[in-house]
């Protein structure tokens, strides 16, 4: 296909990928955005670069690459929420290029668009799409060694396990995901050499070497930390300690059942419904077209991207399971994705009529679309970065914040919860230093709920109800702000 072709494929998602940047260019900073990437690139901002590691206040243990990459452009073009959003629309567009050429490669390029379009609406990605995220970043430059690995093209492996590792901790750990996987479709899907265990060590050390580069700035990074701080990931005094404390067996069995929830959770339960039939239909039909090729090329894409998914999932799963604070949706971007490419591989080459594979594609993509309107029960914590749910929260908050200011209520005076504590600016970008205290009910004279807001527990709620009356409350789309004030 011509660039001209490609770009006429390409550009309706584009522009979709500029139009949404532009809509949600003024929200603010939003869940772990506010740490990741408002707080840190604060930092850098006010500092000039001075210094290279964060305060411990706000080190949350990842390479400082995005706050550093967000402070340079406010530098540059100026410190605004405008700014901040559309300096993340250059890695979508990214992403919608590589999923394109992914998807070619699956399949073709007449049906390039379909994959485009499934991941683009997936509430797992959608949801980080519409924020100043790094986990963008990260799923760029996963695409972009996938295709790599695909390709063989070794300088786009290179680049983009570089840019892997300097993103994130995780992103280190799906770097080691893909050097596994590399080596596994070069022992065991590609047969380079005979089986041995001599063989074995040959690959892994020969193979290693797209991945050097990316390992040794990592481990560069790592030991220097160590030795400034004397702690990697995390420290007992940290905010999220609480997150990386150990379970135990019972609580290890509830991790997994939650993961479980992770998998199926905001319409995903439709595409992996659609998967599993479709798996079913490849192993066991002896007359589809699918079970005559086990031998063939079709075979071998297939082997290759389940055994993505399984070393991902071996690779990445272990420390959520382990721990009890780390099982975020965004956590799973990378098996979720490799899930999809899996789904609409088999979509188009397991089933041969056009009709059944537009009724599995269609139950899927409306899953996946709807699983975006989800909205649990008040009482229920939910993943809020992982959907588009979360949109009319925004304007909601502004007008709460309106209402404070014409009332004369002093945010002194305000109660809230995480992600709304502390100066506007943090999340406005306006230099506001005025901003709302952290939930003490005893000392709060107000009170600020959103839906978006997970812990407000029951109990909380129950104290609202009891001894709080409601003054304020805006609500769109099944998102509401309210605003209580104690009883005298």
């Amino acid at each position: 296909m011509t660039l001209t072709q490609k770009l006429q494929t390409i550009l309706p998602f584009w522009l979709y990928c500029c139009l949404l940047t532009w809509w949600v260019s003024d929200h603010a900073f939003f869940w772990d955005t506010v740490q990741l990437g408002s707080k840190h690139a604060h930092w850098y901002y006010e500092q000039q670069f001075q210094t290279f590691f964060l305060p411990e206040t706000i080190n949350s243990g990842h390479p400082p690459l995005f706050g550093m990459y967000l402070a340079s452009c406010w530098l540059l073009f100026g410190k605004t929420l405008l700014v901040s959003h559309f300096v993340i629309l250059p890695f979508l567009l990214g992403i919608v290029w590589l999923l394109y050429e992914i998807g070619t490669y699956l399949n073709n390029a007449k049906g390039a668009k379909f994959l485009i379009g499934l991941v683009l609406i997936d509430p797992f990605f959608a949801g980080q799409s519409v924020l100043i995220s790094p986990d963008i970043i990260l799923v760029f430059a996963f695409l972009l060694a996938i295709f790599g690995i695909l390709k063989e093209k070794f300088f786009l492996i290179i680049i983009a396990t570089i840019l892997l590792g300097l993103i994130s901790m995780r992103g280190m750990m799906v770097t080691f995901s893909l050097y596994l996987w590399w080596c596994f479709i070069r022992i065991f899907l590609q047969k380079e050499v005979p089986f041995s265990t001599k063989s074995v060590f040959q690959i892994l050390f020969k193979n290693i070497l797209p991945f050097l580069p990316a390992g040794l700035i990592a481990s560069s990074f790592l030991i220097a930390h160590y030795l400034h701080f004397g702690w990697i990931g995390y420290h007992a005094a940290s905010p999220w300690a609480g997150s990386f404390e150990s379970v135990n067996f019972m609580g290890f069995l509830k991790n997994i059942g939650v993961l479980g929830w992770r998998f199926l959770d905001f319409g995903r339960l439709f595409l992996l419904g659609g998967l599993g039939w479709l798996l079913w239909k490849l192993y066991t039909s002896e007359t589809s077209r699918a079970s005559r090729t086990l031998s063939s090329g079709s075979s071998f894409k297939t082997l290759k991207l389940i055994s993505l998914i399984l070393i991902l999932s071996l690779v990445l799963t272990p420390s959520l399971l382990l721990h009890k604070g780390l099982l975020s949706h965004r956590y799973l971007l990378p098996i979720t994705l490799s899930i999809t490419f899996l789904f609409y591989y088999l979509c188009f080459q397991v089933l041969t009529n056009s009709k059944t594979q537009k009724i599995i594609f269609s139950i899927a993509f409306i899953g996946l679309l709807t699983g975006n309107l989800w909205i649990y029960p008040k009482h229920i914590a939910q993943g809020w970065d992982a959907t588009l749910a979360h949109l009319s929260y925004y304007p909601l908050r502004q007008k709460m914040i309106l209402y404070i200011e014409e009332a004369q209520i002093a945010p002194a005076t305000v109660g809230t919860v995480f992600p709304n504590i502390g100066p506007y600016e943090i999340y406005d970008l306006n230099e506001q230093q005025l901003g709302f205290v952290k939930k003490d009910f005893a000392a709060n004279q107000y009170f600020f709920y959103a839906t978006v807001f997970n812990d407000v527990l029951k109990e909380d709620f129950l104290e609202l109800a009891t001894n709080w009356t409601i003054i304020k409350r805006f609500d769109s789309f099944g998102i509401e702000v309210v605003l209580y004030k104690k009883k005298q």
